[in-house]
């Protein structure tokens, strides 16, 4: 974690391991669907639901807490995905730059 001076006082910058967005926020605990802290925002509209369904029905809670698991593995294999297009984008670009420079 690092650290962020703002208005004279030192705050740590956290990652959610939910969103993947980085926040100033007090961290809360992504438990039960997923190891770490995540930002109030995801602990609020994603976490506490899950709770909510799990303090209802067991079953359905681990559930619903497996389908978010999957959907934010997916979104986690798109981005990947999209940085790679990106970079070979990027490769084919420059070695199209080079032949047109050396003909």
């Amino acid at each position: 974690m690092s650290k962020y001076k703002a208005t004279g006082k030192e705050r740590e910058i956290h990652h959610c391991v939910i969103c993947d967005e980085m926040f100033l926020e007090y961290p809360c605990s992504a438990r039960p669907l997923l190891p770490g802290d995540c930002c109030p925002r995801c602990d609020d509209l994603i976490v506490t639901t899950i709770r909510m369904i799990t303090a209802v029905d067991q079953a359905q809670g681990a559930l619903a807490a497996e389908m978010m698991r999957r959907a934010i593995d997916m979104r986690n294999g798109k981005r990947e995905l999209m940085e790679r297009m990106r970079e070979q984008r990027g490769e084919h670009k420059s070695d199209a730059a080079d032949a047109g420079v050396s003909s």
